[in-house]
C-alpha cells in the first residue's frame, strides 16, 4: 500500500486486482499445487514417486506428511 500511495485502510482485494498479485497464502498453495502435478507426472520409479507414494499413504492413516498438509490448506480456503 505504502509504494503504491494509496490509504492504509484500502481494500486488500482491490489492491491485488488492481496489481494482478495474488496473496502470499494463494500463491504457495498454488505453487505447492504445481509441484504435486508435476511429481504425478513422473516415472514410477523416480525418487519423487517414491516420495508421493509414501506421503500419501501416510496422510490416508492421518499421519502428518507434505500431502495431509496440503489438504487442510486447501480445507481452509474460503468456499
Amino acid at each position: 500500500r505504502r509504494l503504491l500511495g494509496i490509504a492504509k485502510h484500502s481494500l486488500v482485494a482491490m489492491l491485488f486486482s488492481e496489481t494482478g498479485m495474488w496473496p502470499v497464502k494463494y500463491r504457495r498453495l498454488m505453487l505447492a499445487l504445481r509441484y504435486w502435478q508435476y511429481a504425478l507426472s513422473l516415472p514410477n520409479d523416480h525418487f519423487l514417486a517414491y516420495a508421493v507414494k509414501d506421503a500419501t499413504e501416510l496422510g490416508m492413516i492421518a499421519k502428518p506428511s507434505w500431502i495431509s498438509d496440503l489438504v487442510n490448506a486447501l480445507h481452509l480456503l474460503p468456499h
